[in-house]
């Protein structure tokens, strides 16, 4: 019996529920259990998938190129059930027999007897087409092939693949074995019983995971580069400082701010991401330019002691830093931009108005299947404050007659980056809302 008391409570739950319902997954169909699994890659990603896999029971061939890069994927998995045992999540007893299912090797070869073969190496199109086609000779005709892909299309991944159908997106959000959310990313040709498999899976890894489609950043990745990450990038060239940008997002109830995200996940990372893209596609200007120039400059956020902020040694607080300042009004110089320090409540209404429009416009494209996915999505991977309920919750909330007049108004004073999504042309137009999409 669900609490009524607080709808946006009960609101979240039925989301989170919500998500087992998967368009197009026929009635009754008995999903294969999966047990054997191998993982390429053993770096911090393939570690904490690893990890997540047998915490589940599954037993896992962590492979990578060669035994120092196994070493090093092994320590990780020790280190994450030591952690659990300090938690009170498992037994020593149970952290040992966890460990026990981990074997090691240095071929793909070895993949021959898993039912499921995860590959979780860095974000780089080639070799990811090279590891599927040699996955493609050496696992069993029944082996489902997942990347672990964030960014990139899959259907030119597993282009590289013989059975398409057995073919499938799995985009674990980091630290793998401790973040809850999973993207399973539907392929043109990926089977009902390879998503039912992989559904099941993501279960009993006691994650939540969400059926979408495949298109840049697929739906999570999608609304953050392209449109809160982005809207910051444009803050910071106007005069905002990462401090204000970060201070207005956690008093709208993020548990971190944007700046500090991008430290501790790797100001490298978007940045790589968005030469990647840029060799296939373009973005309204300017797009990750202040995270292009910080990497240039060795900025790559905590690991290096430097990002968007500066971090003493053995200490993850952000101090500001005047060369990031520097760094943000001359490229503002450069390119024309003119500077002037928006107010807090500026921020969190461009910030979300954009992650809001660019949902939207993924429920349009067919790439989330309902309103409260997109929710799940945000509020288990993103940080999106649950009491909020997500942002197409929130949408609605506002009014969608009312975010449409605020978008607009941003359109007349940036251009392109904010084009109201058809979508929500319709439904405004209709006098409808998001909730009647769920």
């Amino acid at each position: 019996m669900t609490d009524s008391s607080d709808p946006i409570a009960d609101y979240v739950r039925r989301a989170e529920q919500d998500v087992r319902r998967v368009p197009g997954l026929p009635e009754g169909l008995q999903a294969r259990v999966l047990k054997k699994a191998a993982v390429i890659g053993a770096g911090t990603m393939g570690a904490g998938i690893s990890t997540s896999l047998v915490n589940a029971g599954l037993s896992v061939t962590l492979i990578d190129v060669d035994e120092a890069a196994v070493a090093r994927g092994i320590a990780a998995i020790e280190r994450n059930l030591d952690s659990a045992v300090k938690r009170g999540n498992a037994t020593p007893e149970e952290a040992k027999e966890r460990r026990a299912l981990v074997t090691t090797a240095t071929d793909t070869k070895q993949v021959a007897g898993a039912e499921i073969v995860i590959e979780a190496v860095f974000e780089n199109l080639a070799l990811k087409q090279q590891i599927f086609a040699d996955l493609s000779r050496h696992a069993g005709p029944d082996t489902i092939l997942a990347s672990n892909t964030s960014t990139l299309d899959l259907e030119k991944i597993v282009a590289a693949a013989v059975r398409p159908e057995r073919s499938i997106g799995l985009h674990f959000f980091s630290p793998a074995h401790v973040m809850k959310l999973v993207e399973i990313v539907r392929g043109r040709g990926t089977s009902p019983e390879t998503i039912a498999a992989c559904r099941d899976l993501i279960q009993r890894m006691r994650k939540i995971g969400v059926v979408v489609g495949v298109g840049f950043g697929f739906v999570g990745n999608k609304m953050l580069l392209d449109g809160y990450f982005r809207e910051v990038e444009v803050l910071l060239l106007e005069g905002a400082t990462p401090t204000q940008i970060d201070q207005a997002m956690l008093g709208y109830g993020f548990a971190m701010g944007p700046c500090a995200v991008s430290d501790m996940s790797g100001v490298d990372v978007p940045a790589l991401i968005r030469k990647e893209l840029f060799q296939h596609e373009t973005r309204p200007f300017p797009y990750l330019l202040v995270t292009e120039a910080l990497a240039a400059r060795g900025r790559n956020g905590v690991k290096a002691a430097k990002g968007f902020y500066r971090y003493e040694a053995g200490d993850r607080t952000p101090h500001a830093d005047a060369d990031v300042l520097a760094i943000c009004e001359s490229l503002a110089h450069e390119n024309g931009i003119a500077r002037q320090v928006p107010s807090d409540a500026e921020i969190v209404e461009r910030c979300m108005l954009q992650v809001i429009n660019l949902g939207i416009a993924l429920l349009d494209d067919g790439l989330a299947a309902r309103p409260s996915d997109i929710d799940a999505i945000w509020l288990n991977g993103y940080g999106f404050p649950r009491a909020r309920g997500g942002p197409m919750h929130y949408a609605d909330e506002l009014g969608l007659a009312f975010v449409l007049e605020r978008i607009e108004g941003y359109r007349a004073r940036y251009g392109a980056a904010w084009t109201p999504a058809p979508l929500l042309r319709r439904l405004v137009a209709e006098g409808s809302s998001l909730a009647n999409l769920n």
